[in-house]
Formats: C-alpha cells, sequence, structure tokens
C-alpha cells in the first residue's frame, strides 16, 4: 500500500514538474523582447567664421586668397569643432570688375555662413596681376601693329614659317590678353607690354621650354608641344658687385602649341622667272613692254617651286599668254569655265603676266566647283644681276680686296638670270655645257633646268671639245 502512494505521488511530482516547464516556455514565447533605446547620430547643425580671410581687399584680376579663415562647427549634442574649409566650398567670388561688398559664401553640408570683400579697380601705375596659360593653333602667317601704327607681315620668308610672334598674335585674337604693345627697334620688334604692364625697370623675358629664347619673338621658330611663355623680370644693377641682376615677378602669359596650321601659301616673287607656254617656247619676265615690278606670273612659278601647285600651262594667242590649265584642270573650249584671277579678294583688270604684286599682296586663282588657290606675297627678291668685270691693272694681289666669299645659291641665281629663253648660255654648247654641269652638281629642278634640256636635246652636236659633251 506504501509502495503504491509513494508511487502515485512520484507519478504526480514528474507531472507537475514538466508540466510547469511546458506552460513557462509558453509564456515565456508570447513576451516581446525588451529593447534598449537607440541614440540619435550626431550632425552639424550650423557653421560660423570664427576668423576673417586677411585678405579682404582686392585688385581687378586677383585671385580668392583665404589664408587666416576659420570656421566652426556646431554639432547636434551641442558640440562645437574648428572645420577645414577648401576654395572649393566658397562661391561668390569674382575679380573680373570692381565690387564692393562682394559677398563671399561658405557651404558645408548644406549648412552656410558668409562674409564680404571689396574688388579695387587698378590705379595708375599699378597693374592688375597677369597670369594666362592656354593652348593655341600656330598658324603659318600673321599680321601685327607696332606702336607706330606700320603693319608687319610674318614671315619674312619661307624658312622659318611658324614663328612665336604669331603664336602671340593669336592670344590676342583668342581675347586671352587684351592688348600687346610691339615696339620696332629698328633690327626687330619686341614686347614692350602686355594689358599696359610696362613698369620701370622690368622688361618681357621670352621663355622656349623654360629656357631663355636665343633669338627674338619674330625669329623664334615653333614646333607642336612647344610651351612659349612671356614673363615680367625686374631688373637691378649691385654698384658693389657691378652684376646686374634679375627676377620674376607674377605676371606671364604662357601658351602651348596644340598644333600647326597652314592656313597661307607664302611665296617669296622673284623679279624674273621663265616659263614654258604649250609649243614648248620659252619665255623670260618681264619682257621689254612689261609692267616694271614684280609680277604674277613669277609668283605662280614660286608656288610651283614651293609644291603649292604641280604644273601649269599657258597658251600663246599672240598677243599674250593665256593660263590654260593648273594641275590638269583647263579652261573649257567654249570658255564657259576657265581660271578666274584675283588680287586681294578684287578681280583682276590684266592677265597674270602683267598683274604687279607687293609685299602683303593675296593672289587668288579660281575655278568653279574647285578649291581655291591663294598665294601670299610675303616678300620680294631681286636676283643678282651680272656685275662687270674688273678693270683695273693687272699683276699683283690686292690686300685691300674686299670680294666675298663664293656663294652657290648666287651663283646659280645668276646663271638663272642669264639664262637665253631657248634655254642656251649665249647660244654657245661650251657655255650651256658648263651650265649644264653646274646645274646638275647643285641639283637644280625646275624650269630653268627643264629649258637647258630641252636645248641641248634640240641641238645635239659633238663639240669640239669632246670632254664637255660628255661631262654634261
Amino acid at each position: 500500500m506504501n509502495k503504491k502512494i509513494f508511487g502515485f505521488g512520484l507519478t504526480l511530482l514528474i507531472i507537475f514538474f514538466f508540466g510547469s516547464f511546458n506552460i513557462n516556455t509558453i509564456f515565456a514565447e508570447d513576451e516581446a523582447p525588451v529593447e534598449e533605446a537607440a541614440e540619435d547620430p550626431v550632425v552639424l547643425s550650423g557653421i560660423a567664421i570664427t576668423e576673417l580671410a586677411n585678405k579682404l581687399e582686392y585688385i581687378v584680376g586677383d585671385t580668392l586668397d583665404i589664408g587666416g579663415l576659420e570656421v566652426t562647427g556646431t554639432y547636434s549634442d551641442a558640440s562645437t569643432a574648428p572645420i577645414a574649409i577648401p576654395e572649393a566650398n566658397i562661391s561668390g567670388f569674382d575679380s573680373s570688375a570692381p565690387a564692393t561688398g562682394q559677398i563671399l559664401t561658405i557651404t558645408v553640408d548644406e549648412q552656410t555662413a558668409t562674409y564680404t570683400v571689396d574688388i579695387l579697380a587698378a590705379s595708375d601705375g599699378e597693374d592688375a596681376p597677369l597670369s594666362v596659360e592656354e593652348s593655341v593653333v600656330l598658324p603659318n602667317g600673321c599680321e601685327v601693329e607696332d606702336t607706330s601704327g606700320e603693319i608687319h607681315l610674318f614671315p619674312k620668308d619661307t624658312s622659318a614659317e611658324y614663328l612665336a610672334i604669331c603664336a602671340f598674335a593669336e592670344a590676342l585674337e583668342q581675347g586671352f590678353v587684351d592688348d600687346i604693345e610691339f615696339v620696332d627697334s629698328g633690327f626687330g620688334l619686341f614686347i614692350q607690354s602686355i594689358n599696359g604692364i610696362a613698369e620701370e625697370n622690368t622688361y618681357w623675358k621670352l621663355n622656349l621650354n623654360s629656357a631663355g629664347a636665343s633669338v627674338g619673338v619674330s625669329e623664334l621658330e615653333l614646333e607642336t608641344g612647344d610651351i612659349v611663355s612671356l614673363i615680367l623680370m625686374a631688373t637691378s644693377f649691385d654698384p658693389e658687385t657691378e652684376i646686374f641682376e634679375e627676377e620674376p615677378l607674377d605676371y606671364s602669359l604662357t601658351l602651348t602649341i596644340e598644333s600647326l596650321d597652314a592656313v597661307f601659301n607664302n611665296v617669296i616673287v622673284p623679279n624674273t622667272c621663265t616659263v614654258i607656254d604649250t609649243d614648248d617656247v620659252m619665255h623670260t619676265f618681264p619682257k621689254e613692254n612689261s609692267p616694271s615690278g614684280f609680277l604674277g606670273v613669277c609668283a605662280l612659278v614660286a608656288a610651283k617651286d614651293k609644291g603649292f601647285v604641280d604644273e601649269f600651262e599657258f597658251i600663246d594667242f599672240g598677243f599674250g599668254l593665256f593660263l590654260d590649265s593648273i594641275d590638269g584642270i583647263s579652261t573649257t573650249e567654249d570658255f564657259s569655265a576657265f581660271w578666274n584671277l584675283s588680287l586681294n579678294e578684287i578681280s583682276a583688270d590684266v592677265g597674270i603676266t602683267d598683274l604687279v604684286l607687293d609685299i602683303g599682296d593675296t593672289l587668288s586663282l579660281a575655278y568653279p566647283s574647285h578649291d581655291e588657290i591663294n598665294l601670299r606675297v610675303i616678300a620680294l627678291t631681286s636676283l643678282p644681276e651680272e656685275e662687270n668685270d674688273n678693270d683695273g691693272g693687272g699683276g699683283g694681289n690686292n690686300n685691300d680686296d674686299d670680294t666675298p666669299a663664293f656663294s652657290v645659291e648666287d651663283a646659280l641665281d645668276y646663271l638663272k638670270n642669264v639664262q637665253g629663253p631657248n634655254g642656251s648660255f649665249a647660244n654657245s654648247l661650251l657655255y650651256t655645257d658648263w651650265a649644264a654641269i653646274a646645274y646638275a652638281a647643285a641639283d637644280v629642278s625646275g624650269d630653268s633646268r627643264n629649258s637647258l634640256l630641252h636645248y641641248l636635246e634640240s641641238n645635239n652636236s659633238v663639240s669640239s671639245l669632246l670632254t664637255d659633251n660628255e661631262m654634261a
């Protein structure tokens, strides 16, 4: 009996224990977990200027200077801390014109603070700083007006066509600077001032690729990628050391040559030239009845020598030469299309063999539906005339002889000048043979050589001096 009571009690105890556990577990699952309250993030709630910038007055052209500016931020937790302010966070600055009370706004995370500055005009004798860095496409020619009003054409010859002076003229044309003063010193142009900046004991130094240029601005040749600059230098003389010293000032104009642009067909027109017509007859200009001066036909010959045109043909109608074709483009049979001649954009009233040119002129040849050919006259050259023989007494050396050094180029120019209309020299096979040797040795090309060969082929006889024919 006691065992039964004990067993029954033990069973109830076990049931009570597990039942209590399950009930507690069920009620525990229904209870929501207790969460701790999250703290609000600390954010910037305002900014204030605690120290103004050192510079509050500017001159037209100055750049922004925020040295000394201190800004303090206030945060949502009532704390404060200094904030570093870059120039990018400041708006409203404009020094292009005078202004009073110009408002500058500092912005940090949508919080703002402001302060004011004044922009003053440059007073007499005080210039706004100049710091220009730009890129230009450099043309192969320009016109520059000096301080006396004289116009100078560049280049002066075709050996160096891309010049620094044209780069600075292009900077002026593009509006990178307002004014450049060119002064003619008598031996070339130099730059006296930029934007009116020309202080006492200063000069504008010309640099090429960070080194001082060895020639002047009107002679300095440039290439793509070159960096040419003008920097205002202050000069001083130390009487104790007798040394001139110089230091750069905060004024500069720097140009990078982005590319070269052959805008012009620059030609140097000689005072005489030779052409061969379609009947293989040679014509030398000027003729006896030609107007005095440098003729359009010789500009066309110079253009061929420069490669601006490959070929041209003249027809002799008995009363003068007519330009029939250029590079295979010919006058039509009914003359509905032909090469029209213009001088400085005005239709010429004479033919190309009678048209007189001057430095700065532009000779234009236009044919319907084809690109116009424009030749820009940059110089005129007079080929040397035959000099008189020295008729002084014979024998002995003249120690005072100032005979210039022999020039192959001058000698060739002389030969071309005295060459006859038929290509010969004094109608002599002997002299012509010798001239042929000279032309061959100097690798002469063009009409002079062609007319000489034409003469030799037409007069192919054996000289009594066999070696002359062999060498020719």
